[in-house]
């Protein structure tokens, strides 16, 4: 990409992202990103087509550079997923910061959810491969809904703990929940309540 091209653009993302800080996107016009950016719409518009546009070009940005870093990841490496995961969010700390501040798109953190699950439902199934497919479904979800929590809170409150401690405390949890055999009963539960026997 050519360096003035790279430039403009880079000055287009960062101004659009510095109002989204105060205003939801339906609030961001182009007439506005342009005055700030100090480009004219002919230049933004030869690269998007709108604020939302931009706003998913942003995301897909974000979601090819994890993919690329979680790709290297030992498939069996919890602890190196989501170690590359929090790096990713601090190395893009400003995005994220807006990503998850609900000024953006809602869905981004479902995409961001649904991606993680489609890669990493095999740890569920290696650890817990007593569970039928719906129970490992339905633990992944549980786990990941509150790994999704830990690491908002984490963006929220600026990144402040190292993604390493993070980390730790998130495979942490969930080595207790594996420990626990929990998982295991309520397998046999859920059989007894399918089966009526609720003695």
């Amino acid at each position: 990409m050519d360096a003035r091209v790279r430039l403009t653009k880079i000055m287009i993302k960062s101004t659009f992202l510095d109002l989204l800080k105060s205003k939801v996107i339906g609030d961001v016009t182009v007439s506005e990103i342009c005055s700030r950016a100090e480009v004219n719409r002919t230049t933004f518009y030869k690269y998007y087509d709108n604020a939302y546009d931009l706003l998913d070009k942003i995301e897909l940005e974000i979601m090819d550079d994890l993919q690329k870093k979680i790709a290297e990841m030992p498939s069996d490496d919890l602890k190196g997923l989501f170690r590359a995961i929090l790096e990713d969010i601090l190395e893009n700390k400003d995005v994220y910061l807006v990503l998850f501040s609900g000024n953006g798109d809602d869905l981004f953190k479902e995409r961001l959810f649904r991606y993680c699950y489609n890669n990493n439902i095999q740890l569920i199934r290696k650890f817990f491969p007593d569970l039928s497919n719906k129970q490992q479904e339905w633990l992944y979800y549980f786990i990941a809904e509150g790994c999704i929590g830990v690491m908002h809170k984490w963006i929220e409150g600026g990144m402040k703990e190292e993604p390493q401690e993070v980390t730790d405390y998130i495979v942490a949890l969930i080595d207790a929940i594996n420990e626990s055999g929990e998982a295991k009963s309520l397998s046999l539960t859920s059989r007894c309540l399918y089966n009526g026997d609720r003695g």
